[in-house]
């Protein structure tokens, strides 16, 4: 089972992951601050909860940044994993920075809308 812990307290993420909780059953989403009940070890824990960003974690092995919101894209299938497969052929180096600067402003982001979503 993966499990990805978000930050359920910003808008802009939660609809989101909504959307995706809608399209995909093989996630288990939660809060951020439920990942010291993971197994991961305290200090890959702080440093997750340092980072401002989500986590995937699949095996033991957490996911951070874009490679995280990768796999859940290609995890949740149909048009998320054409994005996925399209954010694969961008650097890393690039979509970190435009995850970071994001996340960075989080809390000012509206919620995506209903109308926005893929069928």
């Amino acid at each position: 089972m993966v499990t990805v812990y978000y930050d359920s307290q910003c808008v802009f993420c939660s609809s989101i992951i909504d959307k995706i909780k809608k399209k995909c059953n093989d996630i288990h989403f939660c809060d951020r601050t439920e990942i010291h009940h993971s197994g991961l070890n305290e200090k890959i824990i702080k440093d997750a909860l340092n980072s401002d960003s989500l986590i995937l974690l699949e095996d033991s092995q957490p996911l951070f940044f874009s490679e995280a919101i990768i796999r859940i894209f290609t995890i949740a299938g149909g048009y998320y994993k054409v994005l996925a497969m399209i954010f694969k052929l961008i650097p890393s180096s690039i979509l970190n920075r435009v995850y970071k600067l994001i996340a960075n402003i989080r809390y000012c982001l509206p919620a995506l809308e209903q109308k926005i979503d893929t069928k």
